[in-house]
């Protein structure tokens, strides 16, 4: 039975994972490779606290294939449950002397599969909190039922 089980989550890992493949333009790609470097810790000027912070609230209610659990001036956290392939978002405001750091993360909900694409979307989440540009909104990689 075991056996089975493990055989059947595979093959569902490998449809997933060869249906998800997306053909990236040249532009695609450079702006996921500038995407990618960017911290998962970025800091933003005083002034532009509140905008940062919006910018990831809306971003996280936007693409997140869970709700909001928690939202509060310092922490905004979506619910993580473990019964589909998935992942939930995590941000974190700290104000410092002259900026705000924000610290973001997107665990997978499945210890096999979606680190990837977790991480790549707290790039962009973290890129788009930094920077307010979100050019390619369709590399953000959404759940399987």
């Amino acid at each position: 039975m075991r056996k089975a089980s493990f055989i059947n989550l595979l093959g569902y890992m490998l449809i997933c994972g060869c249906a998800s493949q997306v053909q990236l333009t040249p532009e695609e790609e450079t702006y996921l490779k500038k995407v990618q470097s960017t911290p998962l810790r970025v800091s933003v000027p005083l002034d532009e606290d509140q905008q940062a912070w919006g910018r990831g609230q809306t971003f996280v209610a936007k693409y997140s294939p869970y709700r909001i659990q928690t939202s509060t001036d310092f922490v905004l956290q979506t619910y993580h449950i473990s019964d589909r392939v998935s992942w939930s978002y995590s941000i974190t405001r700290t104000p410092a002397k002259s900026e705000v750091i924000f610290e973001v993360s997107c665990t997978p909900t499945n210890s096999f599969y979606g680190g990837d694409y977790a991480r790549r979307n707290a790039h962009i989440l973290a890129h788009y909190i930094k920077t307010g540009e979100l050019t390619y909104p369709r590399l953000i990689h959404q759940s399987w039922p």
